[in-house]
């Protein structure tokens, strides 16, 4: 039996929140809780010199639901990711309507980052609104 069976207005309200979800996928993924989303200023997730493994990257990209508003530009910088988990990331960020800006600079981009990055590029009608991208010195992976 469901612990908030008894609360179901507990349970819509924790199902909403964008901290829970990112919490629940990190314990799916058997990964510790990196405190990510605390890192958001002005609607900005600044993921500058934060080490993402590769469950962390796949647990944020999971966690983000359709028409969430916590951010709408990312910045990911020397954060020692791979191409499979940038493209983790980004399979997530698909799913913003209100994405604006995608940074992501010293990391590895490759073709499963290219292929999920087409989709959102492909984006461009309305309310899909991306205006930035930038993809700098990255290596670049076969």
């Amino acid at each position: 039996m469901n612990k908030n069976a008894f609360f179901p207005e507990l349970e819509d309200r924790l199902e909403n929140d964008p901290k829970f979800r990112y919490a629940m996928e990190c314990r799916t993924q058997a990964v510790s809780v990196l405190p990510l989303l605390s890192r958001i200023k002005n609607k900005v997730l600044n993921l500058a010199n934060y080490a993402l493994t590769a469950g962390i990257a796949k647990s944020l990209g999971q966690s983000i639901k359709k028409n969430d508003q916590h951010f709408n530009k990312i910045l990911m910088e020397s954060n020692n990711m791979r191409d499979e988990d940038f493209a983790a990331v980004l399979e997530g960020l698909h799913r913003l309507q209100d994405i604006k800006s995608i940074t992501y600079n010293k990391n590895e981009f490759g073709m499963k980052s290219a292929e999920a990055l087409k989709v959102i590029v492909g984006l461009r009608y309305i309310p899909y609104h991306l205006e930035e991208l930038r993809l700098v010195n990255c290596k670049i992976s076969p």
